[in-house]
């Protein structure tokens, strides 16, 4: 029998450390929590490791957590008190319906925005995705690039009210932004970063304190203070892509002269290729393969091995060992295609991953 001891987190910071067998199933899991009363049975919940959701039936050791890891638990529905008539002043209508309504549904596709998932977000008035251009300017022209890209950071979720995301931009780390007088972006998160998630038409729209975002047909952002709920404030999310969009080359036999011709192909520009990575962090070692991006690749690295290790990506610096075995910190996309180019074909990149320095 094989015990796993990881490490179960609300919403709120509280956790509590549970060591199950391998096999138990994350619906067995939950009616442990249910019985020790560190979760209440009127709730109904989502289990998220690594940024993705574990179906009930899925078993521990299956889902990949290892020692020391931790499992997130994010409420999907309010917890209903038990009702007790009182007596209540009268009150608007319109604010009757708002009190007695049911919490909201879920949009069309809000389901794919889960903490840390990576997301596009199509434009229903453009048709095609929004964006952060590495230029400095904003647009919903985007197709399926890094910078069409952003991580999902859930602030709340959809408890009884709307839920709120912040964005950040997969190709430059940036935090989409939107103020009355324009839609932008940060390189720090604040205020005026959180985004209502509401359901909106075909989709759904993202709401600040004040105004939405909203882009026009060519793609062009909307004065966030003239956005309403029509198709320019309306957005639907569609998963990233994993894999090159490219099809499938037929098979051909490799000459000797071939594979040379690749390596000396692949020391010239290692990105836009499957790369092995073998990854040293505090007391864990993982070995995984990611097809990183042209643009943007210590970003995909990052997020990868920040899912990976359920650690922030923003919060680590890599570094790297040489062919002279010595450990040489690597910042940028080029730094990563030098450390790249110096491995021997078949052999993993070693990187080593601590938190930057406070």
């Amino acid at each position: 029998m094989s015990l796993i001891s990881f490490n179960i987190r609300l919403l709120s910071g509280e956790q509590t450390n549970v060591e199950l067998d391998s096999n138990t199933t994350i619906a067995q899991l939950q009616e442990r929590l249910f019985s020790t009363g560190f979760l209440s049975r009127a709730g109904v919940y989502r289990y998220i490791f690594s940024g993705r959701q574990l179906a009930l039936e899925q078993s521990v050791g299956a889902s990949g957590i290892a020692k020391g890891n931790v499992l997130h638990v994010v409420p999907t529905s309010p917890i209903a008190p038990a009702a007790v008539p009182v007596a209540v002043p009268a009150v608007p209508a319109a604010v009757a319906v708002a009190v007695a309504s049911a919490p909201p549904a879920l949009a069309p596709t809000q389901e794919l925005l889960q903490h840390n998932a990576v997301v596009l977000l199509q434009s229903v008035a453009s048709g095609k995705n929004l964006r952060i251009r590495k230029t400095g300017s904003i647009d919903a022209n985007g197709r399926m690039g890094v910078w069409a890209r952003f991580v999902v950071i859930e602030v709340a979720p959809q408890n009884g009210g709307a839920q709120k995301i912040m964005l950040q931009n997969v190709g430059t780390n940036k935090f989409i932004r939107v103020t009355p007088e324009g839609l932008g972006f940060a390189e720090k998160s604040d205020a005026n970063c959180v985004l209502s998630v509401v359901p909106a038409g075909k989709g759904f729209s993202l709401r600040g304190e004040k105004c939405a975002v909203g882009v026009l047909a060519d793609g062009k952002p909307k004065t966030p203070n003239r956005v309403g709920q029509g198709k320019h404030a309306q957005f639907i999310a569609l998963p990233a892509p994993t894999k090159s969009d490219k099809p499938a080359q037929p098979f051909k036999a490799v000459t000797k002269g071939m594979r040379f011709a690749a390596i000396a192909a692949r020391a010239q520009n290692p990105l836009g290729q499957a790369v092995a990575f073998k990854v040293f962090f505090q007391n864990e070692i993982r070995r995984f393969e990611l097809a990183l991006p042209a643009q943007g690749a210590l970003s995909a690295l990052s997020m990868r091995i920040g899912s990976l290790f359920n650690a922030d990506p923003y919060s680590l610096v890599f570094k790297y060992e040489d062919n002279e075995q010595d450990v040489v910190s690597m910042y940028t996309d080029e730094e990563l295609k030098h450390a790249l180019a110096l491995i021997k074909p078949g052999t993993p990149l070693r990187v080593h991953v601590s938190y930057k320095a406070k």
